[in-house]
């Protein structure tokens, strides 16, 4: 089952960490 929602979660927290050095 594709989950759009659990992949955009994920590009969330990779940007977020990228972003953040939290």
């Amino acid at each position: 089952m594709f989950e759009p929602v659990k992949m955009a979660q994920a590009l969330w927290s990779t940007r977020v960490r990228r972003s953040r050095p939290c």
